[in-house]
This record gives structure tokens, sequence and C-alpha cells, in this order.
């Protein structure tokens, strides 16, 4: 099995070529009780996940009776992003505690 996110333009014709999120090795598993790992790191900010199932255990036909996700949903969240540009800075406008102040920071 392979993962696909966030993506609108796959077809059967270009999959094959496309390299995948994550792909998996399925077994053949009548009772449903295998799960198989996922890098959960590759799996944030997901909008829309496609399966690709390139192969069917060497029959014509495959049937797909469940396809079980876990993780946490958070709510999507779209907004302007709010940011302070300086053309020119001026260190009266940035205060900072009075040792540290100058050219150089002591970092311990």
């Amino acid at each position: 099995m392979r993962a696909f996110i966030n993506r609108d333009d796959l077809d059967f014709a270009g999959i094959a070529s496309m390299a995948p999120l994550q792909e998996w090795d399925l077994q053949e598993d009548n009772n449903g009780s295998l799960e198989y790992p996922t890098q959960v790191a590759k799996f944030s900010g997901v909008h829309s996940i496609d399966l690709h199932f390139p192969s069917t255990f060497g029959s014509d036909q495959c049937e797909i009776h469940f396809v079980g996700l876990k993780g946490e949903f958070s709510e999507r969240q779209r907004r302007a992003v709010e940011a302070v540009y300086e053309a020119r800075p001026v260190p009266g406008d940035h205060q900072v505690p009075g040792d540290m102040q100058g050219t150089y920071w002591n970092v311990s």
C-alpha cells in the first residue's frame, strides 16, 4: 500500500512512477487484526490522503473491506500570518535586559 497526502493531481497513469510519502508491504489478513507502523512525523498537516494498492496478492481482483486510520484530529486553521518587518532596525524599539545590551551577548 502506498500513501500520498494533499495531492489533487493523481491518476492511475502516473501514480506508479510517483514517490509515495510512505509505503507498506501488506500481508493477507482475513481477520483484520494486523496493524502497520506509520512514520507519524510525515503525516502532519494532512488535508487529504490517497491510498494506492498496486498489487492484489496474486489474483485478478481485490476486495478491501476496511481501512482504519489512527491519529488525533485537529481543526484546520486557515488565517493570515501577522508579521512585522523592519526596513531599518531601530535599537530603541527592542528592549533587552540592562546587562545584555551591546553588540555581544553572553550565552551560558
